[in-house]
């Protein structure tokens, strides 16, 4: 007997012509699209249309391929919809399927809105019906036998498909008494999103999450959301615990959790005299800890504290003050003994010097003298991958020395600088300073 012959759907993910994903054998979307009546084909979801999205009354929400984005403080008139660039442009209701045209009108998009014209004809597989308007032809009731005996027919808009009798319709459709396929409202068949909120979707579900969660498309199941792993945004200073539908900040040692309960308040040994440094020693407080310096000076030298215990920043001078008598003691041209106390950051790069402290003397950078003095600056002992140096330059009129980075320090780290400041005067020392910067590299920083 004659019949119009379509071969079966394949039934294995190896030949299967989807258009996205394929699972054992049956066609699925991506995140923000959804199944098309034919089981094949993928379209996007329109989350914006579909009141799925999760802007707020004052957003917009503007659809894209596969997702949406909330716009805020523009609005466009009617017929015209929000892009992603913050601007309005006129939406094709004709190519979007959203006019309301009948099926004897052909729909023409114009700006901001679209007309109905009447066309004389109607298109393939359509018909006039008695009110001269263009309807489908239901093809699976009009032609006899149009499809083989193992099929089923399935009318189309427009057209008609033969399906396997095994699975006509696809997944999220069932056959209708008029051989349609109809979508199945998997919301009313059950609480299939437990105590989430169901919503139906052409071939599909889903769920509307609660806060915390994301719903899986290819599980269909709400799951939790791990904002710890959330790269783009970073949702705790320093630690972060992932928990069901939220996530848990704390702090490690040497610092306080802050109101917000996500910020690190370092906590201030030095301040709170909680430090174990004994009475010769200067507490120094750092991010997450305190250093327990000893500064000494030699026989000869008076100590001047510069800054207070605590600060960010300490400085400690030993000045030289001789016996009159002692020739010994000022024939030294050693004068002041500086130590001086810095926090740096870790640097994974540095593309260029970085100055970290300026050296001051009291000598001109430029004297009318014949014989002037000269100032010479030298790194005497610093960390084995020389990552400093020491440059001289005028600085308001005087010179000056500059010490700079000059490499990467990637770890947390003590690192003790040496820097000699010999002036020279008919090529002989006349005067010498000692500046002993004590730079602590730290991974917190205030």
């Amino acid at each position: 007997m004659p019949s119009v012959v379509n071969t079966a759907p394949p039934k294995s993910c190896a030949v299967i012509r989807c258009s996205q994903l394929c699972v054992d054998g049956v066609c699925t979307c991506h995140p923000g699209y959804q199944m098309q009546k034919d089981g094949v084909n993928c379209t996007d979801l329109n989350e914006c249309q579909t009141a799925t999205h999760n802007c707020t009354h004052e957003e917009t929400c503007v659809n894209n391929n596969g997702s949406f984005v909330c716009l805020s403080g523009t609005t466009c008139k009617p017929g015209f919809e929000l892009t992603v660039n913050n601007t309005c442009k006129d939406i094709d209701e004709c190519a979007s399927a959203t006019h309301t045209c009948g099926s004897d009108l052909v729909c023409t998009n114009t700006e901001g809105s679209f007309d109905c014209i009447p066309k004389d004809e109607c298109a393939e597989g359509f018909i006039k019906d008695t009110k001269r308007a263009c309807v489908d032809i239901n093809e699976c009731l009009v032609i006899p036998e149009p499809c083989h005996a193992t099929h089923t027919c399935i009318n189309t808009i427009g057209s008609f498909i033969c399906r396997s009798d095994s699975d006509p319709c696809g997944p999220g459709f069932v056959l209708t008494v008029d051989r349609r396929c109809e979508d199945i409202d998997e919301c009313e068949t059950g609480h299939v999103c437990g105590t989430d909120r169901c919503v139906n979707v052409i071939g599909s579900y889903r769920c509307e999450c609660q806060t915390g969660f994301t719903f899986n498309q290819m599980a269909k199941v709400c799951e939790d959301i791990n904002e710890c792993m959330n790269s783009s945004v970073q949702h705790c200073a320093q630690n972060c615990e992932n928990t069901r539908g939220s996530f848990k900040c704390s702090c490690s040692t040497g610092f306080n959790l802050a109101h917000n309960n996500r910020s690190c308040e370092d906590i201030d040994e030095c301040a709170a005299e909680t430090h174990s440094c004994s009475t010769l020693e200067t507490c120094f407080n750092v991010q997450g800890g305190f250093h327990c310096l000893y500064f000494h000076c030699p026989q000869n030298f008076e100590r001047i504290e510069m800054k207070t215990k605590g600060d960010l920043s300490l400085t400690v001078r030993c000045v030289k003050d001789c016996q009159p008598e002692d020739m010994i003691c000022h024939g030294d041209p050693v004068h002041i003994i500086t130590h001086s106390v810095l926090i740096l950051p870790i640097t994974e790069q540095l593309h260029e010097p970085q100055e970290i402290i300026m050296l001051r003397t009291i000598t001109p950078a430029h004297q009318v003298e014949p014989d002037p003095t000269e100032v010479f600056f030298a790194i005497l002992s610093t960390d084995a991958y020389l990552s400093f140096d020491v440059v001289k330059r005028t600085e308001n009129g005087m010179i000056v020395g500059v010490v700079r980075q000059v490499k990467p320090i990637h770890s947390p780290k003590d690192i003790v600088l040496e820097v000699g400041m010999n002036y020279v005067k008919s090529g002989v020392v006349s005067y010498r300073n000692y500046v002993l910067l004590h730079v602590f590299i730290s991974k917190y920083l205030p």
